[in-house]
């Protein structure tokens, strides 16, 4: 039936799997249609096989990066109690650096080391308050919610919340700053205004 097709100048149909013309110079062949689907995934796809070339055997792609220890923004205002503070923990550093560490260790001393380093070196000694406005230096007695709690506001390393010392550039420290005896002040943290009820000069 193919011979009467063509001979009729008809391009034959292949209805048959048989019929489909071979690609490797014979006149037919069993395979089906003149393309060949690769068995080999990962030429499909350079970007895989790149990627294993150049993987790193060790396990240190998977960790964490260690970043440095963040500095405080703005002046690095300290108390007499701040600076001797940081001066015990900058040694202590230090010391650390001289005993036996392996590397991991050593790399986590350093870091710790830097942070300490620039916070001695960029330590100011803020002036002795006078007591009469919230400032840096002070302790302030406050009514907040109905509560009496006292707060001490100091510089950042000295800073324990838990322990009512505050940084002076917390949220409730910036909203107080200024205010007298008596003043109440707005603060978010606070469905009412918080009383500012008294006010010292911390004794270092």
């Amino acid at each position: 039936m193919r011979e009467a097709v063509e001979r009729r100048g008809e391009k034959p149909a292949f209805a048959h799997r048989n019929d489909y013309p071979c690609t490797n110079g014979n006149a037919y062949s069993p395979i089906a249609p003149p393309f060949v689907l690769s068995t080999n995934h990962a030429s499909r796809n350079p970007s895989k096989q790149m990627s294993v070339a150049f993987r790193r055997e060790s396990d240190e792609e998977h960790l964490e990066p260690k970043f440095e220890l963040p500095i405080p923004p703005g002046p690095n205002l300290v108390t007499k109690r701040g600076y001797a503070l940081v001066e015990a923990r900058h040694d202590a550093i230090e010391a650390q650096l001289t005993s036996e560490l392996t590397e991991d260790e050593r790399k986590k001393v350093l870091r710790e080391a830097r942070y300490w380093r620039h916070q001695l070196a960029s330590a100011q000694l803020a002036p002795i308050p006078d007591g009469a406005t919230v400032s840096f230096g002070t302790r302030v007695t406050i009514i907040r919610d109905g509560t009496a709690h006292t707060l001490d506001i100091v510089g950042h390393d000295e800073s324990d919340p838990a322990s009512g010392r505050i940084a002076f550039t917390a949220p409730l420290a910036r909203a107080m700053l200024g205010a007298e005896a008596g003043d109440e002040v707005e603060f978010a943290g606070s469905d009412t205004p918080v009383l500012v009820s008294g006010i010292t000069v911390l004794d270092d």
